[in-house]
């Protein structure tokens, strides 16, 4: 498993996602290993962690295997469908340059 954020680094994610009521900004290097490191964190707090990633279709729910959610391909329908979801969950919008 590639490591994107160390043990440390998640546990402080975690209470600054428990602690927060808007936007986070997170600055890394790179995006090697940011899946399995979202995906150990969503598994041991029980959250719906959705990654956006325009080459895999959309948002994804990282706790399961289903397709990414309908009409999210594109960066203004996901930010949409996040805005409407109605339970807590965290959207992850890697940005690149």
């Amino acid at each position: 498993m590639s490591i994107f954020f160390s043990s440390q680094e998640l546990i402080v994610l975690e209470e600054e996602l428990r602690n927060t009521s808007q936007l986070l900004y997170i600055s890394k290097n790179d995006t090697v290993g940011l899946v399995d490191s979202l995906k150990a964190l969503s598994l041991r707090t029980g959250w719906a962690i959705y990654l956006w990633d325009k080459a895999l279709g959309g948002l994804s729910n990282l706790k399961n295997t289903e397709p990414p959610s309908p009409k999210t391909q594109l960066i203004g329908q996901a930010i949409e469908f996040a805005g409407n979801r109605k339970h807590f969950s965290v959207f992850v919008f890697p940005v690149m340059s």
